[in-house]
């Protein structure tokens, strides 16, 4: 800037100085500066120098004369200009006031009067400066000046003094720039560089301005100059008062005149604009349009016409229709349960109309357009154009969709009436909802081996989704197998599963084979009626290689649920296969390969092929939640890995369908967030989404057992019994019956499970199971002495065996018998990495010191070296258990350990693994630790019922409330704690709080008078004790003495 200003200094010398730039605009640079001489202030606008560079400085001066030579009130006068080299000037008064550029920009649209007012002085000085042969070229906001109520132009002549002064006077637009025009403003002659352009340039353009004035937009809107231009030239613009319907007809009229395209059909002359706009600033002027010719009301039709059958307002307004037409057609599908064919067919049929509507909309366009030339008879035209008017498309467009409507509506009748096409097993009479169906393993044609029962594992898993088909469960499907006589593991071809069928009362099997096609496959599926082996459905799909399995396998489902009369709305709304399972066909086979080694009793060959299929697609849902299962089952101390699992079968499990999604949310809150409300509410989804789904009826009634709630779960047990045939239902049923004291009942569910499964060991272990519930650990462990009975063979069932075993020697006193079997247990668990159990199992003498002998301070000062944080720091996160510690230091009274242990829980405990119940049990410790024992009790009774656990925490409630004076609180609990049946699996306080709650019962009842209750209690005492240990005797000899004298009294 500074270099441009001293140039210009130099150009104009002493007579100005330069104050200050007061911007650009179109064709300059401006300046604000001050005339020397006379004292007064006016503005400089340097021309760019491209445009300066071409400019002839005597033919510029010249034609600058000439526009210097106006004199009007409206009009900017010239002062001086001057060119030299690349520099180029001109010299103007400064006017106080803003650019109508300025007030468009802050208002907007003005209002009418003020429009009349600066269109008038505008054109005023328009039809001035036309009269002295000066056309200004650039008129628009920017070059109209607003100082007080007067509008006034500057600029006059620039524009033609540049194009006159360029080379030849004929410099196109591309050399000069558009800076000889503006592009919203320009007239079309201009635009196209029209060498002739004169006074009605300038009217093109005052109806620009108008416009915007008018409007508060320009009439043509474009994000190119070019595009701008182009408009100028071949766009009509849109009458103002479209966007203002307040502008007076006249007005309206006016404008429009003053945009036509074609110079002669615009307002002639400014004085012409000038005597309107009088008019219309009249009190009656603005009333009827100005100069207007009549016109026909025919050929104001087809002027209407010409423009409804524009090709673009007709390809719009049909595109429309036909999205509302789809989308109707698309919502009746799913309103009437229909196929989708149906809004297929309708986007078809007007897929096909969109031609011959185009093709009629120009064929009346061509007919209006001939009714403009004012003849009302057309040419002679083709003769099949009669074909293409409205009414006739109009027409043949409804009877297209009528004819997709009516084939709709048979369908419908068909699936309905159980006839024709579109009829479905169900419909038909044929299957009922929910009828049990056998799925055959397809029939393997291909050189892979695994893909039958792959193909077969994946259509499982896909008809899983159908709330009508019912297929019977691979449990189920063994205990037939061994009912006809054959082996639980038998292959299960065609000739078999119709045998089985017609013998369990089954109507229909689904078989089919796999093929190799080329490259691909050929799947084909097929139902069977079991009874007469009639094909009832046939489906065939193929994949073009094996990535597309799965989706092949999900079409034949589909198709499959569809013809067996599965709603198309419910099988629509399914997830696809792969979002339910895995895209990977790999994943899918290691998978099945997992789940049948599973079923055939191979737990522990199951888990390295599932732990290769999430290795494959670590998003397997599916496979992570059956990883979680089997883990414990086959591998003791694997419960940090399969937690882990359960965790990513949680994360993923969008990816499963409604029955799996509810299992592996009810897992992961069993296992991870230890929160029986949610594992409850869980089940209940599964159950709703397939109410004979037999691990949440198994798992929800086991789960209830153990909250004391056994007969809500023999509801469910017997339901699972009478529609499974898995071991576990017959088993928890008995432990339900028994729990309400039905034992009778529970030997004959029992008796029907040896029946069933003579080979299976799980009748002892309920008979076991029963024993513990009753606290009868003399019969308990008399049936695990049993020569005859069937051995575990499984590792984990054997390792479960030996806690069962330790667990027994303690309860009865066997203190030196369970030191050795804790000693073997610590060996097993040291060999799967359970070290937290390694230590617990070592301090088993300590700890029964403190249950038996009362050595609480013993055992927590022992913990401070076996368990102290160096050690604990040791062992992984999940074995570190804290809240057992915690108990040894409460009972101990060392509040300080406790709070560490907390803080210690806390701070490594994950978020998600923390719930309201473990706040109630820490403080609980805290408030026994700190001989609060009221709170404690509280805090004990309140953990119990959130846990919803009737036996847990009774005797260390019963201890505290017996602190807190409270004996007839305290003798409640422990009776509860020794006659409520106990459901709980194991794990529990029971061996060690037995014996020492039975005598403590008697000492109670004796010291209450109660000879008969104390005789009780001192000699289920005696009873449990009578083979323990020497160190044990004396408590033993003591009872019996008790009893004596409680005998011998009258």
């Amino acid at each position: 800037m500074a270099e441009l200003s001293d140039r210009l200094h130099a150009a104009l010398g002493d007579n100005y100085r330069i104050l200050r730039e007061l911007g650009g605009g179109g064709m300059s640079r401006v300046f604000l500066a001050e005339e020397v001489r006379l004292g007064r202030r006016v503005v400089i606008k340097v021309l760019p120098p491209d445009m300066a560079a071409g400019v002839n400085a005597e033919r510029f001066e010249r034609e600058i004369q000439l526009a210097a030579s106006l004199q009007h009130p409206h009009i900017v006068q010239l002062l001086t200009a001057g060119a030299n080299a690349d520099l180029a000037y001109y010299v103007m008064p400064f006017i106080d006031g803003e650019s109508l550029r300025a007030k468009l920009a802050r208002e907007g649209a003005l209002p009418m009067g003020e429009v009349l007012r600066i269109l008038h002085n505008v054109v005023d000085a328009l039809a001035y400066s036309h009269n002295h042969g000066v056309v200004h070229r650039d008129i628009k906001p920017d070059n109209v000046m607003l100082s007080g109520k007067h509008a006034l132009v500057t600029d006059f002549g620039v524009a033609k003094a540049v194009s006159a002064s360029s080379g030849d006077g004929h410099t196109n637009l591309t050399s000069l720039g558009i800076a000889l025009g503006t592009p919203a403003y320009m007239a079309p002659e201009q635009a196209a560089a029209d060498p002739r352009v004169d006074q009605r340039a300038d009217i093109y353009a005052v109806g620009a301005m108008a416009y915007e004035m008018l409007c508060g937009r320009t009439p043509f809107v474009a994000p190119t100059p070019q595009g701008m231009l182009a408009a100028h030239i071949a766009e009509k613009p849109e009458p103002p008062v479209r966007y203002r319907n307040t502008i007076p007809p006249a007005m309206n009229e006016l404008v429009l005149r003053c945009l036509e395209k074609n110079p002669a059909d615009r307002i002639q002359t400014a004085d012409e604009i000038a005597a309107q706009l009088t008019a219309m600033g009249t009190p009656t002027g603005g009333t009827t349009p100005i100069s207007t010719e009549p016109i026909s009301t025919a050929r104001q039709d087809a002027q209407a016409a010409v423009r409804r059958y524009a090709p673009g307002r007709v390809a719009g307004l049909f595109l429309f229709a036909s999205a509302a037409v789809v989308g109707l057609a698309f919502g009746l599908t799913r309103v009437f349960d229909l196929p989708d064919w149906i809004w297929h067919g309708a986007a078809v049929a007007m897929a096909i109309g969109l031609p011959i509507i185009a093709y009629t909309g120009r064929v009346e366009r061509k007919r209006a357009v001939q009714m403009t030339m004012g003849t009302l008879r057309f040419e002679p035209e083709p003769a099949h154009h009669g074909w293409f008017t409205w009414r006739r498309t109009i027409v043949g467009g409804w009877m297209a969709l009528g004819l997709v409507a009516l084939l709709g509506a048979g369908f419908l009748v068909s699936r309905k009436m159980g006839v024709g096409p579109g009829s479905t097993l169900m419909s038909a009479g044929v299957l009922a909802a929910q009828d049990r169906i056998i799925l055959v393993e397809f029939e393997n044609r291909t050189s892979d081996p695994t893909l039958g029962a792959s193909v077969t594992e994946a259509l499982r898993i896909d008809l899983g989704q159908s709330n009508v088909m019912r297929l019977v469960e691979t449990g189920d499907l063994q205990a037939a197998l061994q009912r006809m006589g054959k082996p639980a593991d038998a292959q299960v071809d065609q000739a078999l599963a119709t045998d089985l069928a017609r013998r369990e009362g089954i109507k229909a099997i689904i078989t089919g084979e796999i093929t190799s096609l080329g490259s691909g496959y050929s799947l084909a599926a097929r139902v069977i009626n079991a009874n007469t082996g009639v094909t009832l459905v046939p489906i065939r799909e193929t994949a073009s290689d094996a990535s597309q399995l799965i989706s092949a396998v999900d079409k034949l489902s589909k198709a499959l649920r569809e013809k067996v009369g599965e709603s198309l709305g419910r099988i629509r709304g399914s997830q696809r296969l792969e979002q339910v399972t895995t895209s990977s066909f790999e994943a899918l086979r290691l998978y099945t390969e997992a789940t049948e080694k599973h079923g055939n009793g191979d737990s522990e060959g199951a888990i390295p092929l599932l732990r290769q299929a999430v290795a494959v697609d670590s998003t397997f849902a599916m496979a992570w939640r059956k990883l979680a299962v089997v883990l414990p089952q086959a591998l003791p101390g694997s419960g940090e890995e399969a937690m882990n699992a359960a965790k990513r079968a949680y994360q993923y499990r969008d990816r499963l369908p409604p029955v799996e999604r509810g299992l592996t949310e009810a897992y992961y809150h069993e296992i991870v967030t230890e929160d029986d409300e949610k594992v409850e509410a869980a089940y209940r989804a599964a159950l709703a989404a397939d109410p004979d789904e037999p691990t949440a009826l198994n798992n929800l009634g086991l789960k209830l057992n153990s909250q004391g709630r056994a007969a809500d779960a023999e509801v469910l047990l017997r339901h699972l019994v009478a529609t499974s045939q898995i071991q576990s239902g017959l088993l928890n049923l008995a432990q339900s019956l028994s729990l309400q004291g039905k034992d009778s009942a529970s030997d004959s569910v029992l008796a029907e499970l040896r029946r069933r499964n003579p080979a299976s060991p799980r009748a002892d272990d309920m008979v076991r199971a029963r024993a513990y519930m009753q606290r009868d650990f003399q019969a308990a462990d008399s049936l695990l002495r049993d020569p005859t009975r069937i051995q575990p063979t499984a590792p984990a069932d054997r390792v479960n065996e030996q806690w069962e075993r330790l667990g027994l020697a303690t309860a009865m006193g066997r203190l030196d018998e369970a030191d050795r079997v804790g000693a073997d247990l610590a060996n097993t668990m040291a060999s799967v990495g359970q070290q937290g159990t390694v230590l617990y199992l070592h301090s088993l003498p300590a700890v029964q010191n403190a249950y038996f002998l009362g050595q609480w301070k013993e055992l927590a000062t022992f913990a401070d070296s076996a368990f102290s944080p160096a050690v604990v720091a040791t062992l992984p996160e999940s074995q570190r258990g804290y809240m057992g510690l915690a108990e040894t230091y409460a009972i101990a009274g060392r509040p300080a350990d406790v709070e560490r242990l907390h803080a210690d829980w806390t701070r490594e405990r994950p978020v998600e693994r923390r719930s309201v119940a473990d706040s109630i049990y820490w403080a609980a410790l805290a408030a026994r630790s700190e001989g609060r024992w009221r709170d404690a009790a509280m805090a004990y009774d309140a953990h119990r019922v959130k846990v919803r656990c009737p036996n847990c925490d009774l005797v260390d409630a019963a201890q505290v409330w017996e602190l807190a004076g409270e004996p007839d609180s305290a003798l409640g609990r422990y009776e509860l704690s020794v006659t409520l049946p106990d459901a709980r699996s194991g794990g529990n306080e029971v061996p060690y709080t037995l014996g020492p709650v039975y005598r403590h019962l008697g000492e109670m009842y004796e010291a209450r008078g109660d000879r008969t209750k104390a005789l009780k209690y001192y000699g289920d005492f005696v009873d449990l004790w009578r083979d323990a240990d020497p160190v044990l005797q004396p408590q033993v000899k003591e009872a019996r003495a008790r009893m004596a004298g409680l005998a011998g009294e009258k």
